[in-house]
């Protein structure tokens, strides 16, 4: 889809003060509150962005701290002209994926276990069927990291696509602020 050109976006804040944390029990996501003092809130509650890509697709990226019942949805949804695909980081062993190539009356998504030795990672640990969690993929970047110094190859993402993405959503503020479609600055 090339680069992201164009981003349309709208934030809000529902609630514009929380309790303050005691320090001493800040960063451990149970921190205790500082009775009767509260804080301006400095982040956004809910963020929604429109995008263009360079090769004419659309997107929509959206983020909330209000998502009722979900524990770490991250996911993607792409979308083409032959099949979709379907990523959910609470369901992170698996895809889900569609084909138009299916027969008709076989059409639908299906979810694929992704931990069979052929997909990549899979095979340095556990039998097929086993899952992988959410630490592993901190190992599978440390040896991404090292194979690239070994090899003297590059490894993706790299320090020009995190500035790309803070390009990206640095434009999607200045569009909520703005209420205006923003250029990506090239």
């Amino acid at each position: 889809m090339g680069k992201i050109t164009t981003v349309s976006a709208t934030i809000a804040n529902f609630i514009t003060e929380r309790p303050l944390a005691e320090e001493s029990t800040s960063g451990n996501l149970t921190a205790e509150a500082i009775q009767g003092k509260r804080g301006k809130v400095s982040v956004e509650d809910a963020a929604l962005m429109m995008v263009e890509f360079e090769n004419g697709a659309i997107g929509s990226f959206e983020a909330s701290r209000f998502s009722t019942g979900r524990k770490n949805k991250l996911c993607f949804e792409i979308y083409g002209s032959k099949g979709s695909i379907v990523f959910d980081l609470e369901r992170m062993n698996e895809l889900q994926c569609f084909s138009s190539s299916d027969k008709a009356g076989m059409q639908g998504f299906k979810t694929i276990l992704v931990t069979e030795p052929v997909h990549p990672y899979a095979g340095h640990w556990w039998p097929p069927g086993h899952i992988i969690g959410y630490e592993h993929s901190f190992v599978h970047a440390v040896y991404d990291f090292v194979k690239a110094l070994e090899t003297g190859t590059s490894i993706e993402p790299n320090f020009k696509d995190g500035v790309e993405i803070i390009r990206v959503l640095e434009s999607g503020l200045t569009s909520a602020e703005t209420k205006q479609k923003v250029n990506i600055p090239k």
